[in-house]
């Protein structure tokens, strides 16, 4: 599935799933804003000299600032995902429980059926009706 697409979720909005796509690609797009040189201020604050080790400390810096934030980001996503399987675990395992119950029904019928259908070949239509 493509960033974009979603699966139909229940309880979360479009706009919710809209806004974790948005905080997933933010990162990657900052990254990429971040401008090679610095500013000219930066320049003059070290005289001239040693500004493109600078500038290359300045882009690291800024990088790993929202590397860290995408991170954080990615931390909270994990942790809403991790306590919505906590509320689905009972609901799937209410489910199993009715699947069980309904599969041992089944079972039950399909005996029924089966000796019902054996007695309707040995002795024919006639035994299967009650008399008063």
């Amino acid at each position: 599935m493509n960033i974009g697409e979603h699966a139909q979720v229940k309880g979360l909005s479009k706009e919710e799933l809209e806004t974790r796509d948005e905080l997933v690609l933010m990162p990657s797009e900052r990254i990429q804003a971040i401008p090679d040189r610095s500013t000219a201020d930066a320049a003059k604050k070290l005289g001239g000299h040693g500004t493109s080790s600078f500038n290359k400390n300045i882009k690291f810096d800024s990088g790993l600032d929202i590397i860290s934030e995408g991170l954080d980001t990615l931390k909270n996503l994990d942790r809403d995902m991790n306590e919505e399987l906590d509320r689905q675990v009972p609901l799937i395992d209410e489910i199993d429980t009715k699947i069980d119950k309904a599969s041992r029904q089944l079972v039950i019928s399909k005996t029924i059926m089966s000796n019902s259908r054996k007695t309707l070949t040995r002795y024919g239509p006639a035994a299967s009706s009650v008399s008063i």
